[in-house]
Parts: structure tokens; C-alpha cells; sequence
């Protein structure tokens, strides 16, 4: 990753970590994963680092305009190429759907926005929140919420869910890390 442009909706903490555990989907678990493929090479592309991930075209920098076309172009691709499941063939182009509609703050083909991995929940510091961090947080942000037991019992079992996930998506970070420190990607 080079530089996040300013058009680009998440955080430069979220690109770079949403980069970090595609690379490691993509490179090394087993059966490896084409559609993490397909996100690496968006955000690669949107930042500085490659051509576009569906039409592989050149050219710097990606406008927003510019990275909706190519997100539009995927779309087309998987229009054309399934009817309701996307095949393997197609898992890069749905990858870079998922991740251009993101980075642009809208929803992908299916209607779904949000980050296309889970990542890790952060403190502003950095550091990968806690249980009591999430759980404290959302009692904060919506007290009317979480009145009876058995709200701030359901908002326990969330926070410790989401932790986890965001302990398991830095653990992910931290592999790939090292894995590109030690040249294993290319």
C-alpha cells in the first residue's frame, strides 16, 4: 500500500488492515481464496500499487469516479457470468466488487456495505479493543438501550463475540506482517 486517497471512506487503519487480512486469505490458508485475491488487487490499485483489478488497466491516481467504473465493470462481469452464485472463475471480480463498493461507502451488487473481511475493532490509540472497551462503549453511546439485565446480558455476549473476531482479524494482521517481512508474498 502506497497512499489511501481522500475520497476514500474508511480509515487509513481500516484500508490498511482490511489489506493485511486479504493478503493473508488470499496466500495462506490452504485452499487459498481468489475473492481475497480480487481485494488485495483493489486496494493495491486504489493506493498506488498496480492496475485495476477487473479491466487491468493502468493509470494513477484512481479517482472516485474512476474506481466506481472499474466497480461497475465488475458487476457487469458477474451479471454476465452467473445467475444467482458467483462461480470460482469469478471470485477475484466479486472480491473487488465487495472492495471498491466499500472503499466508496456504498453497497456492493448483493446490497451489502461494510468491510468485506471482518477486522479488528480498534481503540483511537490503535490497539485492538477489549470486551469491557466494546461493551462499556455501546452502554455509553445508547444507555436507553441496555436497561434490563437481560439487554446488558445480550451486550455482553456481543462485545465478547466481537472481540474475539477482532483479536482473530489481528492475529491474521500480524501473521501477514510477517510473512511480508520474511518476502513470502510477492
Amino acid at each position: 500500500m502506497e497512499v489511501v486517497p481522500a475520497w476514500v471512506v474508511p480509515s487509513v487503519v481500516q484500508v490498511a488492515d482490511l489489506y493485511l487480512v486479504a493478503q493473508y486469505v488470499a496466500h495462506d490458508l490452504s485452499q487459498g481464496c481468489f475473492r481475497a485475491g480480487g481485494m488485495v488487487a483493489a486496494v493495491r490499485w486504489v493506493t498506488g500499487g498496480g492496475r485495476s483489478p477487473v479491466t487491468k488497466t493502468p493509470g494513477q491516481p484512481v479517482t472516485a469516479a474512476v474506481a466506481d467504473a472499474e466497480r461497475r465493470v465488475a458487476v457487469e462481469v458477474l451479471a454476465a457470468g452467473a445467475d444467482q452464485e458467483v462461480p470460482p472463475r469469478l471470485w477475484s471480480e466479486a472480491g473487488a466488487d465487495v472492495t471498491l463498493s466499500w472503499l466508496l461507502g456504498c453497497s456492493d451488487r448483493t446490497g451489502r456495505s461494510g468491510s468485506p473481511l471482518a477486522l479488528p475493532l480498534r481503540n483511537a490509540d490503535g490497539s485492538v479493543a477489549t470486551v469491557d472497551q466494546l461493551y462499556d462503549g455501546m452502554k455509553v453511546a445508547a444507555p436507553q438501550r441496555y436497561r434490563t439485565i437481560a439487554e446488558q446480558t445480550q451486550l455482553r455476549h456481543w462485545a465478547e463475540s466481537a472481540a474475539w473476531q477482532s483479536r482473530h482479524a489481528a492475529s491474521l494482521i500480524a501473521n501477514a506482517e510477517q510473512h511480508i517481512a520474511a518476502g513470502y508474498y510477492g
